[in-house]
């Protein structure tokens, strides 16, 4: 198991992208967040679970994305 890791939420969501076969924006699904970084578990080369850590005005989170 291999973990990626990226600083650049941007970078994270096209690459998620390109591995999905319906095109979701996952970049969406933070509008409002300040994502401080998203870690990618591959699994066999293949993402298989996203944790996007993120910051909002509330506190700070972690929501887990199933690829």
């Amino acid at each position: 198991m291999k973990v990626k890791i990226y600083s650049n939420p941007k970078e994270a969501y096209e690459f998620m992208n390109s591995w999905t076969q319906i095109k979701s924006s996952y970049e969406t699904q933070f509008h409002g967040k300040n994502v401080n970084e998203v870690k990618i578990i591959m699994q066999r080369g293949v993402p298989r679970l996203s944790f996007v850590h993120y910051k909002t005005d509330f506190g700070e989170g972690i929501q887990t994305i199933d690829l």
